[in-house]
């Protein structure tokens, strides 16, 4: 998370302990995510487009050896959720409901 306020840091250790990692990072449109094993892995955001309706629809990736959603998307997610809380950012949040 980019450097949570001193009155945030005990809810961001918290958040970090629930998911079983270290840190957060954002680079270039990604993702990195620290386990507590110590790895980075890396959760990517893509869009599409719909074939049937021509909506878009948003999906999450990562390169952990989990064959389904893991607790790294699930982590972005919920960071990125709380941040466009914070920021009343109306498009993040349509993007987050968007996403599959």
């Amino acid at each position: 998370m980019p450097n949570p306020t001193p009155e945030h840091e005990p809810e961001w250790q918290q958040f970090l302990k629930r998911f079983r990692i270290q840190d957060i990072s954002h680079r270039a449109g990604d993702y990195d995510v620290i386990s507590n094993s110590g790895k980075t892995y890396r959760v990517v955001s893509k869009m599409g487009v719909s074939r049937d309706s021509g909506s878009y629809y948003f999906t999450m990736s990562c390169n952990c050896p989990a064959w389904k959603r893991c607790r790294h998307i699930e982590a972005v997610e919920q960071m990125r959720y709380a941040e466009a809380l914070v920021n009343h950012d109306s498009d993040m949040l349509e993007i987050i409901e968007r996403t599959k």
